[in-house]
């Protein structure tokens, strides 16, 4: 089990930017997850069917107008700090005297 789930989960569920998948996992990741109150994926192609066509009615809809205001406000959070004396710059500072 690679770190894609935990990914997926971060921009689901953490930041709220996109949407996690969860039939079309295979190997360990078919296992029952926790943070679901133990719920199991079935990963068939059915469930894979119901599953994108509900996630592309809600990326549609509100929850998409939602998530991609996230993804805008994010990217500028990233730009503003890469810019000279942004966050970025600093810890890349903070990196570089510690490495020297």
């Amino acid at each position: 089990l690679g770190d894609q789930p935990f990914n997926a989960m971060y921009i689901a569920d953490v930041h709220n930017l996109g949407y996690e998948l969860y039939n079309v996992r295979n190997g360990f990741g078919t296992r029952p997850i926790y943070r679901k109150s133990d719920w199991a994926p079935p990963c068939t192609i059915e469930a894979v069917r119901e599953e994108f066509l509900d996630v592309l009615k809600r990326a549609l809809g509100e929850d998409g107008k939602q998530k991609r205001e996230n993804v805008q406000k994010m990217r500028q959070q990233i730009e503003d700090s890469w810019k000279p004396g942004g966050e970025g710059w600093k810890e890349v500072d903070k990196f570089f005297e510690v490495m020297t």
